[in-house]
């Protein structure tokens, strides 16, 4: 434990961790920017860009149900399961930035969590986030700069994790020049434009574990295994049930992303 509190305290470390997270956030405003301007185009790099976008995440229902079709596989389950750890990271970063941050974070998601139409749910992540942040304010004053580095170190390296996960579930349609329907990922074709799509996948997934993001389906879904029955979004079963239906038969299984995909749809038939 000394030893990697000595490593993550090292000059280099800190030098390089920090450079790594600025050039990533840029990277993620980058990604915000092209979601809203050009979502389709980038598509073969972002499997479902409209996930990222702030009608899309007081949707839950759509949240839960693209969740469930893209994360199936153990290893894709198992390699997200860090997104609590990474909340309270994210509260060490926030908070050491400004406390003003973490409070302009903490009133982001309480007006996302109401808007969600789950009152109880609303309730339950209020609570997680107060321990999230106790958690993280209590990191920082004990741990201080060292706290900082982890924290980055933490959330810039469970990207990457998170696309190997990925990488045990069948390609979403459209990703890499595909057609539309999920394909084996032996069936990817090596060329230069793998390597944006794992440079997309990477910076995908770091964003995807900011505090407005993920992180509310797995509460959704922790709540549901303690009996609570949700009353606007779809349970958990039902939405597994429709993920094994879109995996089956492309976007165009499901209405909402049937309708987000179907010009990039005909462009693909056009072309064939």
């Amino acid at each position: 434990m000394h030893a990697l509190t000595s490593l993550i305290q090292s000059p280099g470390l800190a030098h390089a961790s920090t450079i790594a997270w600025v050039v990533m956030l840029a990277l993620v405003v980058v990604l915000h920017i092209a979601v809203y301007a050009a979502p389709r185009r980038i598509v073969p790099y972002n499997a479902l860009p409209w996930a990222f976008r702030i009608d899309f995440n007081l949707n839950l229902d759509f949240q839960t149900v693209t969740y469930a079709t893209v994360h199936d596989t153990v290893p894709s389950r198992w390699s997200h399961l860090s997104m609590p750890v990474e909340q309270v990271a994210w509260v060490v970063v926030l908070f050491a930035l400004h406390p003003l941050a973490l409070v302009a974070m903490l009133v982001a998601v309480a007006v996302q969590a109401r808007q969600l139409r789950e009152p109880p749910l609303a309730i339950g992540l209020a609570l997680l986030w107060a321990l999230f942040s106790a958690l993280g304010i209590y990191a920082l004053r004990n741990w201080g700069a060292t706290a900082v580095t982890a924290s980055q170190l933490l959330l810039l390296a469970a990207a990457p994790v998170r696309v190997i996960g990925h990488m045990f579930e069948p390609l979403p349609p459209f990703v890499a020049g595909a057609g539309d329907e999920f394909l084996p990922v032996r069936k990817l074709r090596l060329r230069p434009s793998v390597l944006l799509l794992l440079g997309g996948g990477v910076v995908s997934e770091f964003a995807a574990a900011m505090p407005h993001r993920l992180i509310i389906v797995q509460a959704f879904w922790v709540a549901q295994q303690f009996g609570y029955a949700p009353r606007t979004a779809r349970d958990w079963t039902a939405a597994k049930h429709l993920g094994a239906a879109i995996r089956e038969g492309g976007w165009k299984a499901w209405g909402p992303t049937g309708v987000l995909f179907a010009e990039r749809a005909g462009s693909e038939a056009g072309r064939g």
